[in-house]
């Protein structure tokens, strides 16, 4: 009864938050339709640079594209071929099948954006000076406003190292070879990251009688909870191996004396009730070694404190953020916080140069203030845009302030259908509920539509097989 009660209570506080936004996507929807009847494409039109195209950086192009002013355009700086849908990597890097999917065409932003107000550039922004943005292969790009999405680094499966969607492809399903395989895996991670995985690889069903112990190491350092609570990436390993293969053995190991810390407590003892209902053993206080450490293949070895030693035939990093804020480094300094390596900004989401007003920062790369989750970009990207076009046409900027109930919600899936639902509200109650009507695919034909595109993922997978 307490977890249907904080379910309506969840949900009166989102309905709260909910009905204001779609009343601005209605407006939006409006303004949409009168910005491709007024607005008029220039040859000289002035850019608005957007440096990154996951989240963050599609969801303030998604705004700007219908929103601008005659004689601005959009252009937005992306090295991967498709946009890597992170949120399903450590799913699919165990999941057979759909991997294909977890890459979204960017086509889809060029069909919501007015003609002309719009441009591409598959490449690497290389270096950023104050007006002008160099990239890859020597162009250049100068600019009236830029805004840096650059995101953060994690190791596979929460990101992946390769920009082509062929080769990002090949790479999980060499996770899934290697995950199948291996006799003995450790799954080493930073916070949550590791806590789902293990799931997985139990559920599925082995034809081979092994003994796979997988670890998760969670190294969140006191204080710093921003990589175990703020983003939803990749927290299923452990869960989601031992849900594909529940004959094999796995652990999970914490340096903490909880697991999943920095969350709330109902969350906690829910992710325990749920991993020893699955039969994952759990190691709490230990902060083993990594010896030999590579992404797949070959034995490797943990080394605990108290001397002891363990071989794994397949070590899988599930480590926390590193925010990619060096091309802000070179400009601004000063805009780069000594303590957690992020990009420093104002409540209007500015880098906290007064000398680069015309430069903005958002989403995992920016100390915002706000959650580091894909909640919180949409948020913050519609802050950004907003006061973009408020900046050009003279008016106030508005700052941004984190809806917490929202932009923290957390889904933590707990094997191949069931998931847990965590947030708190902004008198830190927190409120939790668990279901099983979960889709194996983390309904990825969801995304693809808020993207913009339409998932035919029948026809992806026919494309895979082919």
């Amino acid at each position: 009864m307490a977890l249907l009660s904080d379910k309506f209570r969840m949900y009166a506080k989102l309905l709260r938050f909910l009905l204001p936004m779609l009343s601005h996507r209605f407006l939006q929807k409006v303004g949409a339709t009168i910005h491709r009847l007024t607005y008029t494409a220039a040859p000289d039109a002035k850019n608005v640079v957007v440096v990154g195209g996951s989240f963050a950086g599609f969801f303030v192009a998604q705004q700007l594209v219908t929103s601008l002013p005659t004689g601005y355009r959009v252009v937005l700086v992306e090295r991967n071929e498709h946009m890597h849908y992170v949120f399903n990597f450590p799913r699919f890097s165990v999941m057979k099948g759909k991997e294909r999917t977890a890459f979204i065409p960017y086509t889809g932003l060029e069909n919501m954006a007015t003609p002309g107000a719009y441009e591409r550039k598959h490449a690497t922004a290389e270096r950023l000076e104050r007006n002008k943005l160099l990239l890859s292969g020597g162009e250049e790009i100068e600019f009236a406003y830029c805004v840096v999405a650059t995101g953060a680094k994690q190791p596979f499966p929460a990101r992946l190292d390769v920009t082509g969607t062929d080769a990002a492809c090949e790479q999980l399903k060499r996770a899934q070879s290697s995950i199948k395989r291996a006799g003995k895996i450790a799954v080493v991670g930073a916070g949550a990251v590791g806590v789902e995985m293990g799931k997985w690889h139990s559920l599925q069903g082995s034809s081979t009688n092994v003994n796979v112990v997988v670890v998760v190491v969670i190294v969140a350092d006191e204080g710093d909870s921003s990589l175990i609570q703020m983003n939803d990436v990749g927290k299923e390993e452990p869960t989601d191996i031992k849900a594909y293969y529940p004959e094999k053995t796995v652990t999970l190991v914490s340096s903490r004396d909880c697991l999943l810390p920095g969350f709330g407590v109902k969350l906690r003892e829910h992710a325990s009730q749920a991993t020893r209902r699955l039969g994952i053993e759990v190691i709490l206080n230990a902060r083993p070694e990594i010896c030999e450490p590579s992404q797949y293949g070959g034995m490797q070895q943990l080394v605990f404190k108290d001397g002891r030693t363990e071989c794994f035939d397949l070590v899988i990093p599930c480590t926390g953020q590193s925010p990619n804020a060096s091309i802000v480094s070179n400009v601004s300094p000063r805009s780069i916080s000594s303590k957690t390596g992020r990009i420093l900004v104002t409540p209007s989401l500015q880098l906290a140069d007064p000398e680069m007003p015309h430069v903005f920062a958002l989403g995992d790369v920016a100390d915002s203030g706000g959650p580091r989750m894909g909640r919180a970009a949409f948020c913050q990207a519609r802050v950004v845009a907003q006061n973009i076009v408020a900046s050009i046409k003279g008016g106030a900027l508005r700052a941004y302030r984190p809806e917490v109930v929202v932009e923290g919600l957390i889904k933590l899936t707990l094997g191949k259908t069931e998931y847990v639902v965590d947030t708190c509200d902004a008198d830190g109650n927190e409120l939790l509920y668990s279901a099983s009507d979960g889709s194996e695919d983390l309904d990825i034909a969801r995304a693809w539509e808020l993207y913009g595109v339409h998932c035919d993922a029948e026809a992806l997978a026919e494309k895979r097989r082919s």
